[in-house]
């Protein structure tokens, strides 16, 4: 008869329990090992600490000061030698060329380092600032007068002080050719208000005018005499700060010509007031490029893109029809990174202008701005799609694929982007812009 298996484990497991029953009533013990050949524990004498040395008692020499007595030696320790850490040159950045490198790459183009120069002497005591320092107070007596001290200074007047300003220039600049002259002059009107009295005399300074702007364009006020505050050219300190004097008001007959200074924000204020609040046909293309001009030069200026918006709302209300000044308008919202503006705006101009390969280039950069890819590439195809001739697309398309990494396709779109380039001579940033890109 065959077992089957739950009858083979029961008996299995019956002969366990009965050899286990009977090992422990047969009366048997198991013995542990033998401990016959251990070694004897071998124990160290210690000796016992002295407490009478522990304790206070009179055969210690007793302490030679108090405990909480100051301690005998007060001397400053002499001070430690100065072991200057390691300098790592200094690193300064070269200015950028138009145009040039972007911001973010400035640190590697434009980086160079900048040699230390040591100077000892720079903070030891001077014998001519001590002679200068000690005629700061005069002593008097109880009546008032000086006692023994140098006759007290009066105030310069304003004539005084120009003729000390008109010494100080001829001796300072006797030996310079005309040459010469002209450079500072022209470097001294990039940076102050100018009026031109002779050939070679120039004042230099601030005009405060109540909207100075409009000095030269309004015709009403061709006979306005100019607030003139006069400054150092060299320091740019006022010259009659300390009387506290007011601005000069400087008639216009008595001088042969006058300006601004040549910076970037005079030129946009100057150029915002000949366009006017209301815009003509004439003044279109004016308006649109001074905005341009303002969008780029943005850093340059406080309110460029305040001029800007403005020009571009005037331009977009005047001709409806033209998408220019809207697509400037977004581009002046991005640079004041007010980008749901911006994307409000070209959302707005493709039910407009869909079929305008510009508005889906620039919204596909936009959207590149965003870590939108996949969109803006799908976006940027479609815009070469529906003008295969156009710069715009063919640079936004050509630039985003370069920055993707895939420079064998941006090649073929920038030279395309090259051959279509705007031809017109106030475009030749564009073209350079264009061609630096390839």
């Amino acid at each position: 008869m065959r077992l089957r298996q739950e009858q083979t484990v029961f008996v299995v497991v019956l002969l366990l329990l009965g050899f286990l029953t009977w090992g422990m009533f047969s009366g048997t013990a198991r013995r542990g090992p033998s401990r016959g050949g251990a070694q004897a524990a071998e124990f160290d004498h210690y000796r016992a600490p002295d407490v009478d040395v522990a304790l206070a008692n009179d055969a210690l020499p007793p302490l030679r000061r108090e405990l909480f007595s100051p301690p005998r030696d007060t001397r400053p320790l002499a001070p430690l030698a100065l072991i200057e850490p390691p300098r790592e040159p200094l690193a300064e950045l070269l200015p950028p060329t138009d145009p040039g490198p972007a911001a973010g790459a400035f640190g590697r183009w434009l980086r160079t380092t900048q040699a230390p120069v040591d100077r000892p002497d720079l903070f030891e005591p001077s014998d001519e600032l001590d002679a200068v320092g000690s005629l700061g107070d005069i002593p008097l007596d109880e009546s008032g007068a000086v006692i023994d001290g140098p006759a007290p200074a009066f105030e310069p007047t304003v004539l005084d002080q120009l003729r000390a300003a008109r010494d100080e220039e001829a001796n300072t600049f006797e030996d310079e050719t005309p040459a010469q002259r002209e450079a500072r002059y022209a470097g001294y009107r990039g940076r102050y208000d100018w009026i031109q009295r002779g050939p070679t005399a120039f004042v230099f300074g601030r005009i405060e005018n109540e909207n100075r702007y409009g000095l030269e364009a309004d015709p009403a006020r061709a006979n306005e005499a100019l607030m003139f505050v006069r400054v150092d050219p060299e320091t740019g300190r006022e010259y009659f700060k300390n009387v506290g004097a007011p601005p000069i008001a400087e008639s216009r007959s008595t001088m042969a010509d006058w300006g601004f200074a040549e910076t970037v924000a005079n030129e946009i204020e100057v150029r915002r007031v000949v366009i006017g609040s209301e815009l003509r046909r004439d003044r279109y293309d004016d308006a649109l490029a001074l905005a341009d001009y303002a969008v780029f030069h943005r850093l340059d200026a406080s309110r460029a893109l305040e001029i800007a918006e403005e020009l571009y709302r005037l331009c977009a209300a005047f001709d409806p029809k033209d998408p220019a000044p809207r697509l400037g308008l977004a581009r002046c919202f991005e640079a004041g990174f007010r980008f749901e503006e911006a994307f409000a705006e070209y959302k707005a101009l493709l039910e407009t202008f869909a079929h305008r390969a510009e508005v889906h280039a620039r919204l596909g950069l936009l959207e590149e701005r965003f870590l939108l890819y996949d969109s803006a590439e799908q976006r940027l195809a479609h815009a070469v799609s529906i003008d295969r001739n156009s710069w715009e697309a063919r640079l936004g398309m050509g630039s985003f694929l370069s920055r993707r990494g895939r420079p064998a396709e941006a090649v073929e779109h920038l030279r395309s982007a090259v051959r279509a380039a705007p031809t017109e001579p106030e475009l030749l940033h564009l073209r350079v812009g264009i061609r630096v890109a390839l």
